[in-house]
């Protein structure tokens, strides 16, 4: 019975994860083209130096993860992405966007480790994902399970920015939403 249950859960689990990452995808850039009205240097910025971050450390990370237990690496990682988001979203606000002030800058490495957490996040719960399902199901079912998850990041990827932008317009903007 527990079997039959597993491929649902891991289905809600990453619908909520796309759900996060592609809103925050969607949202950071429209935050940080409001900090700074008439510029898309805070977003190009932001930008390079979370792709950046991502060559530079989703190896180091994934290496780290392996020799680590699965519980306590997604325990981490989720208070590391978190904070990323928290302290990069605060000091992203206090700087105004400005590329001048130091502020920016740190506000850019925290959203770089939110990046690096994220994609290593996402790669170890598809790990985990298939090696307890595969030892459960058989191998067109786990094809099955695999192809289920795709099309669901998809529709999340679609569907995202149509809900945004409809609340945005509903409540004025991303400041109506109290970003």
């Amino acid at each position: 019975r527990k079997q039959l249950w597993a491929p649902r859960w891991m289905l809600a689990a990453h619908a909520f994860q796309c759900v996060g990452d592609r809103s925050w995808g969607l949202f950071l850039p429209l935050y940080l083209a409001e900090l700074r009205p008439g510029s898309v240097a805070p977003v190009a910025v932001i930008e390079v130096v979370r792709y950046g971050f991502g060559m530079l450390f989703a190896t180091k990370v994934a290496e780290w993860c392996e020799t680590q237990g699965h519980s306590k690496v997604l325990r981490r990682l989720l208070i590391c992405e978190n904070l990323g988001v928290v302290l990069g979203a605060l000091l992203s606000r206090a700087a105004l966007g400005d590329l001048g002030n130091p502020a920016f800058w740190a506000a850019a490495v925290f959203f770089g480790v939110d990046a690096v957490c994220s994609s290593a996040l996402q790669t170890l719960v598809g790990k985990v994902a298939v090696r307890s399902l595969s030892s459960s199901i058989q191998a067109t079912r786990l094809a099955e399970t695999n192809a289920r998850l795709v099309r669901l990041d998809m529709a999340v990827a679609l569907s995202c920015p149509l809900v945004v932008g409809y609340l945005s317009k509903r409540h004025g903007g991303l400041r109506g939403l109290h970003c």
